[in-house]
């Protein structure tokens, strides 16, 4: 299981918890625009993952983006070490 559906749930509450303040006016604050950037962030991310579902191209672009700063953090980690 993966840190996105482990916290699914957590997700849905705060979207639910997010909008109500909307509609209500009261979406100001510290916790609401840190709630607003969370759940902007997982929605970004997910329409990448559907996009990258449909298109090679895509997904090898998130391949690239992904991947390549991970080997280049694993990479200073290694010699850096030695």
């Amino acid at each position: 299981m993966t840190w996105r559906d482990l916290t699914r749930r957590c997700e849905r509450r705060a979207w639910t918890w997010y909008l109500a303040r909307v509609d209500h006016g009261q979406a100001v604050g510290l916790r609401a625009r840190t709630v607003r950037r969370w759940l902007t962030r997982r929605m970004r991310a997910a329409v990448r993952r559907s996009q990258a579902r449909g298109s090679a191209t895509a997904a090898m672009g998130w391949g690239l983006r992904t991947g390549v700063p991970a080997a280049a953090i694993l990479m200073a980690l290694t010699l850096s070490g030695a």
